[in-house]
């Protein structure tokens, strides 16, 4: 699949979700990526740290199979700034047999099923009541 949008567009967006993604060391390394995902109108760039959720979308042409994939944040941060996009500049983002090709650089990638799904937001109408003696039962039974 050959993802081409707007380089520094692109940029901004892999740099506000590498803040996203998980520093910690002792985090699931998969939270160390940033979920890639084509869409109708473009593609998604996502991460978290399972507290936070960060998307971008952004407008992009897809050639090919959609198929998203994950790619470490930072190579995938270091490698678009390396190239230093100016204004209107585009980059191609080819992916294939487990690596993305970005110029003359390749990034090893994961399959997408690997990154955690978003929880969905909680609607306050929909939300449950809970009695307040159920509630207490609750947290007297926690062990601290």
């Amino acid at each position: 699949m050959k993802i081409t949008l707007d380089a520094k567009a692109a940029l901004a967006a892999a740099r506000a979700a590498k803040r996203t993604a998980s520093r910690n060391g002792k985090s699931m390394p998969v939270l160390h990526n940033i979920g890639i995902t084509p869409t109708d109108d473009g593609v998604v760039f996502r991460a978290t740290d399972l507290e936070t959720w960060a998307e971008f979308e952004l407008d992009a042409t897809i050639e090919g199979e959609r198929q998203g994939y994950l790619v470490d944040a930072a190579m995938l941060v270091s490698t678009m700034a390396g190239f230093k996009p100016k204004k209107g500049e585009v980059v191609t983002l080819d992916s294939q047999d487990g690596h993305v090709k970005i110029g003359s650089i390749k990034l090893a990638t994961v399959e997408e099923i690997a990154f955690p799904e978003r929880p969905q937001d909680l609607d306050p109408e929909e939300s449950g009541e809970l009695a307040g003696v159920t509630l207490r039962e609750h947290l007297e039974a926690v062990v601290y």
